[in-house]
């Protein structure tokens, strides 16, 4: 199991030993998204990259790693690492029901236990899930849906909620595009840019153009998509 990553930290040098720490040491069970050394432009892009692992300083002037912590949405499913040079600081991560903690510098059999919890604890959270069968279930506030995850053509984000298409029907739910990202199989579901989640097995083809590509779907869906995303 690779889980994805991101190191938040605002010292650059920091940010630089801990990536080629985890490139040397732990890339068979990590893969690096993102650094930042901006906590709110951290915020930002959490809405649409799809994160295991965040490894988050404590001490940062912008907004420290508990107010950082305080922010983060609900549905949210990554394991949070604080690190920080400072101990004491173990007490408010115990309160903040945070359970992986180093201190720096980072010891490096001391961060391989950290990983190596945290696959564990993500196996154990796998086999649990809805993604391991061939169904979501989508719980709202006045009814739960359950859907096969194969008869979904594809999902459409409009700002916290979602049109979801699925046996030719367009139906409403009331979760933003990231809580389908972190649950559906990424080995079914391919998303083509912010605002479109898609099920491989429902494009026929993509065709190139000026600008980048466009995806052509079984329903009669056309989306564009860059270059980049037609690497991907």
């Amino acid at each position: 199991m690779i889980l994805n990553a991101i190191i938040i930290d605002d010292n650059e040098a920091s940010i630089t030993a801990f990536e080629k720490t985890i490139c040397t040491f732990f890339s068979s069970e990590l893969f690096l998204l993102q650094s930042f050394t901006s906590p709110l432009l951290a915020l930002e892009e959490l809405e649409y990259l799809s994160v295991d692992v965040i490894f988050l300083d404590v001490e940062m002037p912008e907004l420290n790693g508990f107010e950082f912590l305080s922010r983060l949405p609900d549905e949210l499913k990554a394991k949070v690492v604080l690190f920080t040079a400072h101990e004491h600081f173990a007490i408010n991560a115990i309160r903040n029901s945070v359970k992986y903690y180093l201190t720096k510098p980072i010891v490096l059999s001391e961060l391989k236990d950290c990983i190596r919890n945290i696959i564990k604890d993500n196996q154990d959270l796998y086999s649990l899930s809805n993604v391991e069968h061939d169904f979501i279930l989508v719980v709202g506030q006045e009814k739960n849906q359950l859907f096969n995850c194969h008869k979904i053509t594809r999902i459409q984000a409009n700002r916290n909620y979602c049109f979801l298409y699925y046996e030719d029907k367009e139906i409403y739910v009331s979760k933003t595009l990231k809580y389908f990202v972190d649950r559906l199989p990424e080995s079914l579901f391919y998303r083509a840019h912010r605002s479109h989640l898609i099920n491989y097995n429902f494009i026929i083809e993509i065709r190139k153009n000026a600008t980048g590509s466009r995806i052509f779907l079984k329903d009669g869906t056309v989306l564009d998509i860059t270059n980049t995303k037609k690497t991907n």
